[in-house]
């Protein structure tokens, strides 16, 4: 996720800063940033967390001011601890885990507006580097624009005639294990021959071993849960399409291709 290229950008921006003395002079201003975020009608999203870590593992929370305030929706801006290792490679392995201060951008959109909104912040890091972030934003009812859209996910499943399938459980994961809240889970294209329904379950975490959350396998998470079932009679090819808001300015879309024997 793109929040996550700040967080990036930032760490590299502390190495730097840590290294040199203190000064009196204004900030150093960085180049800017341009940032495109997506979501639903009436949702809230977490856009970026802005924390700087030094090199004996201690953190600072960056100060964030709006200069440009969405025209519809709301921002806010909050301070809150999190480990860290937020899937940042700049991050060193020894302080992986330890409390890291940061400051949380989110943003709401309006109930009923569809459309683009904007967001411009300033990002001071306290250690002399300044850095300008705007927000292109997309709010649409389903959420996934139409070029999102067409590179979203296709999903192969198969089911016998009568049965109930799961066709997936949409969850988010922190870097501490826990569940990150349930995404928001919309339907875009109903299955012609069939019936879904989605409930909150709770399932095991299961990523790749390769991944920063492998470390997670086999803990709970809260989950949506999509089943779909056919017609007793039916057997064929079945459609099922859902824009998913996983409430961090990205929306995706999972296609899922039914075969029912």
């Amino acid at each position: 996720m793109k929040y996550v290229y700040i967080a990036a950008l930032a760490a590299v921006i502390v190495a730097q800063a840590v290294s040199a003395a203190p000064s009196q002079a204004k900030p150093k201003k960085d180049k800017p940033v341009e940032l495109e975020r997506t979501l639903f009608s009436g949702s809230e999203s977490l856009f970026s967390e802005f924390g700087w870590a030094r090199n004996d593992c201690t953190s600072t929370a960056a100060d964030v001011r709006t200069i440009e305030a969405p025209s519809h929706g709301e921002l806010r801006v909050e301070q809150v601890v999190i480990p860290q290792g937020l899937s940042s490679k700049t991050y060193q392995e020894r302080c992986k885990g330890k409390p890291s201060q940061v400051s949380r951008l989110y943003y709401k959109a309006g109930a009923t507006f569809v459309g683009r909104d904007r967001i411009v912040v300033d990002v001071d890091t306290k250690l002399g580097r300044m850095m300008r972030v705007t927000y292109l934003i997309t709010v649409t009812r389903n959420g996934a624009r139409e070029s999102e859209a067409q590179t979203g996910e296709i999903m192969a499943s198969s089911v016998l005639s009568g049965n109930e399938t799961r066709l997936g459980a949409m969850h988010y994961v922190n870097i501490d294990c826990t569940s990150g809240g349930l995404p928001d889970v919309r339907i875009v294209t109903k299955p012609q021959h069939g019936d879904y329904r989605m409930d909150p379950i709770t399932i095991p975490i299961n990523r790749p071993a390769n991944t920063v959350f492998a470390a997670c396998n086999g803990k709970p998470v809260e989950a949506v849960g999509v089943f779909y079932k056919p017609k007793d009679a039916f057997k064929g090819e079945d459609t099922v399409a859902l824009d998913v808001d996983f409430k961090h300015g990205k929306v995706r879309r999972f296609t899922y291709k039914i075969t029912v024997q």
